[in-house]
């Protein structure tokens, strides 16, 4: 904090806008692909069937996805640590837990990377059909919705601030 300089002389590119010559870009794939779809709708629907109507809490999918994945196991009635055990595909849930744990990883990414990333599961069930569950944005300017009857759709900007709207009377 001792050699400070003003009005140093800096090199154009240094602020060139091109990447440099072996840039690798690590962005992750667009959000909430149809295959992603179906595991967050399975999840959440597994979830609410198995929680008397209810979808889970989630505040911070990145820290809560394993503890729901947990949960679920337990309601489905599969043992601790039976999921690593060769009898695991003979259990009749397995295959509906296993599609729900890529679901909760799905929304936990999807929370992670996106910064128009809404959930409402503590307020809306499945019988609020018109209700906004979650929503995110999937390319610029249109958002995927999944709803509280896990129909989903991709709306504009302008419609899902419409439908928030409506959902907060």
């Amino acid at each position: 904090m001792e050699n400070f300089r003003w009005d140093v002389t800096l090199s154009p590119e240094l602020f060139d806008l091109q990447p440099p010559a072996g840039y690798i870009d690590m962005t992750g794939a667009p959000a909430g692909t149809n295959e992603e779809l179906a595991e967050i709708t399975a999840a959440l629907r597994t979830y609410a069937e198995t929680s008397d109507g209810h979808y889970p809490p989630i505040t911070r999918a990145d820290r809560e996805h394993e503890t729901l994945a947990t949960r679920l196991r337990e309601q489905l009635g599969i043992p601790v640590g039976f999921e690593s055990s060769e009898a695991a595909t003979e259990h009749e849930a397995y295959p509906r837990y296993c599609k729900a744990k890529l679901g909760f990883n799905a929304i936990s990414r999807i929370q992670r990377d996106n910064f128009h990333f809404g959930y409402f599961g503590e307020s809306v069930g499945p019988a609020d059909a018109g209700k906004v569950l979650m929503h995110w944005e999937c390319d610029v300017g249109s958002y995927r919705v999944i709803y509280g009857d896990l129909k989903s759709e991709i709306v504009t900007g302008t419609q899902l601030r419409s439908l928030l709207q409506q959902d907060k009377k």
